[in-house]
């Protein structure tokens, strides 16, 4: 099956795409509630906060992932049988909204005291997952892209991370 953008592709996107962060978000943001006040209170030990989040995120996101394709798979099937399920999209929004969350983690501890380079990053991570979607015109791509490029945006942001906290 490709998917290019049209008015039909449009409407299955768009019922993927609100379906994909519903319970996965609002985890995020319970967790947020608690890690952010402690991380802001303990900003010197950034490198003792990032190793703990790496394990954090590498025993939740299996966890995660799944739990966000049952509920993609929930919540699209009361679309009704006009939005057909499809295993890739599944996982590809199941993985995708993990990402993007993940990417938020990390940008949210870059905006502690470095906000211009946090919002510089979100923005280029931005206008190059709106070029892959108005170049490739395939939701597959665009979020094999979002994918990656939330992937590479944490890498980079760790990186910055480490040398700021390594040079202070």
């Amino acid at each position: 099956i490709v998917y290019t953008i049209g008015t039909e592709t449009l409407g299955v996107f768009s019922a993927y795409y609100s379906s994909s962060p519903l319970i996965i978000s609002n985890l995020g943001l319970i967790f947020m509630n608690f890690f952010w006040p402690l991380v802001i209170k303990n900003k010197e030990n950034i490198p003792v906060i990032l190793g703990k989040l790496d394990v954090l995120l590498l025993k939740f996101l299996p966890v995660g992932i799944i739990l966000n394709a049952v509920s993609v798979t929930f919540f699209v099937s009361l679309y009704g049988k006009e939005y057909p399920l499809h295993l890739i999209l599944i996982v590809l929004f199941a993985v995708a909204s993990m990402a993007n969350i993940v990417f938020f983690l990390y940008t949210s501890l870059l905006n502690i005291d470095r906000v211009f380079q946090s919002a510089v990053i979100c923005l280029m991570v931005n206008l190059l997952l709106i070029s892959s979607l108005v170049i490739f015109k395939d939701i597959k791509i665009y979020l094999i892209a979002q994918i990656m490029l939330y992937f590479l945006g944490v890498l980079f942001i760790r990186g910055k991370m480490k040398k700021h906290v390594c040079s202070v």
